[in-house]
């Protein structure tokens, strides 16, 4: 992307405070909503209070916690219901 001359910046309500090095003399953007471990409930549940934090994206990079879903025997209906609804926090959030 700096390549390329687009400007963007991460956001979320977390911090990645690991060391990345620099490219083309700028630093990585730490910023992020990554919830490692979290299952899709978790993650609906604050989803909209993290967007409010945040403010709206532009574009969201999103990865489905089903995995965790499953390690914890959430049924996979009740993972589709959830990811479904985070998908809509996130689209009712752009469009206000």
């Amino acid at each position: 992307m700096i390549e390329s001359n687009c400007v963007f910046d991460f956001i979320g309500t977390q911090s990645d405070e690991a060391f990345y090095p620099t490219f083309t003399k700028r630093t990585f953007d730490i910023d992020h909503e990554g919830r490692s471990g979290w299952t899709s409930g978790e993650i609906l549940n604050i989803i909209t209070n993290s967007l409010n934090q945040t403010g709206t994206p532009d574009i969201v990079l999103y990865s489905a916690p089903v995995g965790n879903d499953a390690l914890q025997n959430l049924p996979y209906e009740q993972a589709i219901l959830n990811i479904k609804a985070i998908v809509t926090a996130l689209k009712m959030q752009i469009r206000t």
